[in-house]
């Protein structure tokens, strides 16, 4: 009679396997990462511009200006008034141009930035307060750019340049060609 042998692995079995499944999530994680933190920037960058372009096609739509400008810490549908935009912004109407909020019903879109992109900081270098002001009929409004960067630097970063006619165009340069810096 022929001895049946009991299943299962040796111990020899298992390390190997073991050693082989170390190896395949050591190769992974790094390039995992970077695949989430480029998901991340290219969800703010998107954000920015699909506002930037709200914000132009509202302000032909009303026949009156609308700005898009940094939140105040905390979510709130006010303007910050600085160039940190990493907390969030706001899309609103602006009849006199000012890029201030006038009236809480103003407010068209907010953008509240998450704890999940903790690491990704945006500023913009305007040259108005650190708002943008699209205006109506391709009037000039404020032209300017965002800089969206993360912990990887400027080799990972992206630029938003605004044009005073309200368009927008997404760069791995600064708008002026050279080199990207993040702040």
């Amino acid at each position: 009679m022929a001895k049946s042998r009991p299943g299962g692995f040796t111990l020899v079995e298992l390390m190997v396997t073991l050693t082989v499944l170390a190896i395949l999530v050591g190769v992974a994680l790094p390039s995992f990462r970077d695949m989430i933190l480029n998901n991340r920037r290219t969800a703010i960058v998107n954000d920015l511009v699909s506002s930037l372009l709200l914000a132009r096609s509202e302000a032909i739509k009303r026949g009156q200006p609308v700005s898009v400008c940094a939140s105040s810490p905390g979510g709130s549908s006010n303007c910050a008034g600085g160039t940190n935009w990493t907390q969030g912004w706001v899309v609103f109407v602006d009849p006199d141009g000012n890029g201030g909020i006038a009236a809480p019903g103003d407010a068209l879109r907010q953008f509240v930035n998450d704890a999940s992109n903790a690491g990704l900081r945006v500023t913009a270098a305007t040259s108005g307060a650190g708002h943008f002001t699209l205006r109506p009929f391709n009037q000039s409004g404020t032209a300017g750019n965002l800089t969206v960067c993360d912990t990887r630097g400027p080799a990972q970063g992206r630029r938003v340049c605004v044009q005073s006619n309200g368009r927008a165009r997404v760069s791995q340069l600064a708008c002026d060609n050279t080199a990207l810096t993040c702040p």
